[in-house]
């Protein structure tokens, strides 16, 4: 046997408990998710154990019909749901209802699609009904995981994940038989938002392309499943308006999000209740919008760069190019006032402008919060949302894609107040957010108790040879998370 081979052979052996676990960090931080995804499971179908498959409320059992009716005659047959329709009499009778352009059919196509399967495991259509909540509130936690540990480390995506599998918010519309759109859109628009952090974080442009086209068609399918598609809309194009504030804009960037707001409003039109039209007037303008202060950006950096403007002690192109963001704000306002927006009675009135919309006004869930009831619901994760908030705020230099969450945080915090309705929604990016709120903390707690990444890491570095980045938020995972196994078991 070489020198070097027993020289490997001693490292090997000569490993800490500790730093053999930290060679295992990964593969033990997805073990604790799926834990966690099971018990989350769990928790939500405790009402079949006590009472048996039943449907929670009215909405649920117009799904169920919807799912049942395609199960039935094909996937394809939602077209057909018109008031021509004898089928749909049953709803406005006698006159029948258009079902087929005034609703959302995704969630209901999906659970369709996929009941052969669990008609060969004994269920029957009502109980696979029943059962899209949990599977939902399953997948809520994985897809919550995989966001914040691309921000924040694999800590982070733990704590999230556990964070959305306990807390009121999240569990409110994915118990088992609460089978509505709120909850079943949840997991399709945490996978968008996943899909599209990782086109911006990835270094092959190929498969930048990849991640572009099928993160528009993820944001997009959000319009097929619920009409909260406007405030995924507004998000995004926010994020892509603002971004050049904290990374100079890039021509392979610029690109990649027309990649993207291209396939995304193509998907969105194709959707039974949105048209072309209404989403260009609608809430296809806050992708488009973000999309050019993104150029106007990139041509204002150009142009200062191409006459020296900057050399010459005059202002940058970023106070040219706030100064294009307040003007766009104020012809926004005016557009909003005029009503030239496309966009729904609900939609106003949750960004904050009073409407006779009858829908808003005779609807109980649009009431407001109080600040107590949302402490209640959203809990640990609102907390550690503005935690993250501040901490976040300072990162964005270092890892730009923090500003997506940064501005995420105060708007979700408006919006929860604003209506008791979207605390399914809130709730669960509160999850997200608030997991990545854990790394500063994970920080100064390891660096407190002395430990240092550099020993952890000198197994690895001495047996690849080569040098790594020193992560001590995924150290955080050792010490945290046999906590988290104790509480995901007692829960």
């Amino acid at each position: 046997m070489s020198s070097s081979q027993k020289s490997r052979g001693t490292e090997r052996t000569d490993l800490t408990l500790l730093e053999k676990i930290y060679k295992k960090r990964k593969a033990l931080a997805a073990a604790i998710v799926a834990a966690i995804a099971i018990v989350a499971f769990y928790v939500r179908i405790q009402r079949i154990f006590l009472y048996g498959y039943y449907l929670d409320e009215a909405d649920p059992y117009f799904m169920y019909w919807g799912t049942n009716y395609m199960v039935e005659h094909g996937i394809s047959s939602w077209y057909s749901l018109t008031p021509s329709n004898n089928a749909t009499n049953i709803f406005w009778y006698p006159w029948g209802r258009d079902i087929a352009h005034t609703d959302y059919p995704l969630n209901m196509m999906l659970t369709a699609i996929t009941y052969p399967i669990a008609k060969l495991m004994g269920f029957t259509v009502l109980q696979w009904s029943v059962l899209q909540p949990p599977i939902a509130g399953a997948l809520i936690v994985i897809f919550s995981y995989l966001i914040a540990r691309e921000i924040g480390g694999e800590l982070a995506g733990i704590f999230s994940a556990f964070i959305a599998a306990v807390i009121p918010g999240t569990l409110d519309r994915t118990n088992a038989g609460f089978y509505v759109k709120l909850g079943m859109v949840q997991p399709i628009l945490l996978l968008g938002i996943y899909l599209f952090i990782k086109m911006l974080k990835a270094r092959s442009f190929k498969w930048q392309m990849f991640l572009a086209v099928i993160s528009g068609i993820a944001i997009s399918l959000v319009a097929w499943s619920w009409g909260g598609y406007q405030i995924a809309d507004l998000i995004i194009g926010a994020f892509i308006g603002l971004y050049p504030l904290v990374r100079d804009p890039r021509k392979t960037e610029a690109i990649l999000l027309a990649i993207f707001l291209v396939t995304s409003l193509m998907i969105q039109s194709l959707s039974p209740t949105v048209s072309p039209l209404s989403l260009i007037k609608g809430a296809g303008l806050f992708l488009i919008g973000g999309y050019l202060l993104y150029l106007l950006a990139y041509g204002e950096m150009g142009l200062f760069s191409k006459l020296h403007i900057a050399k010459r002690g005059m202002a940058t192109w970023k106070a040219a190019f706030i100064a294009t963001i307040v003007a766009g704000g104020v012809l926004g306002l005016i557009a909003l006032y005029f009503n030239f927006l496309n966009i729904s009675g609900r939609a106003y009135y949750f960004i904050g402008i009073q409407t006779n919309n009858p829908l808003v006004a005779s609807v109980s869930e649009h009431q407001e919060l109080s600040f107590s009831m949302l402490i209640r619901l959203a809990g640990l994760g609102f907390i550690l949302s503005w935690a993250y908030f501040v901490y976040g705020s300072f990162k964005l230099r270092e890892d730009p894609v923090n500003l997506l969450f940064v501005i995420l945080v105060p708007l979700l915090t408006y919006m929860a107040l604003r209506a008791s309705y979207l605390q399914m929604f809130t709730s669960t990016m509160f999850s997200v957010i608030g997991g990545m709120g854990v790394a500063p903390i994970s920080r100064s707690f390891t660096k407190s108790l002395g430990i240092s990444v550099d020993t952890l890491n000198k197994g690895v570095k001495e047996r690849k040879g080569k040098k790594q980045a020193p992560r001590r938020d995924e150290i955080g995972i050792i010490l945290w998370s046999s906590a988290i196994a104790v509480l995901v078991i007692i829960g």
